[in-house]
């Protein structure tokens, strides 16, 4: 799914246009970067069935805030650098 979304977004011959832009050497990278949908998928389907849509969304915006603040606090200092 994530391919077909890319490439309507970028259409044939749109990378080799931009200066400075490499081709990619394959699509390995979308599904990668698409947030690992093999797990996460069924799981918030299975929450969304039992608890509802909207407390699904609230639960996972909140968890995807928490996880976005904590990278910002410790982007500086990581955590295996601390001796």
């Amino acid at each position: 799914m994530a391919t077909e979304e890319v490439a309507m977004l970028y259409p044939p011959g749109a990378v080799e246009r931009s200066p400075g832009a490499r081709r990619p050497r394959s699509g390995a990278g979308v599904p990668a970067a698409s947030g690992g949908g093999r797990s996460s998928r069924p799981f918030w389907g299975w929450v969304s069935d039992h608890i509802g849509r909207y407390y699904t969304l609230a639960i996972a915006l909140a968890a995807e805030a928490a996880a976005i603040l904590a990278f910002l606090q410790l982007v500086h200092d990581p955590i295996w650098s601390r001796g």
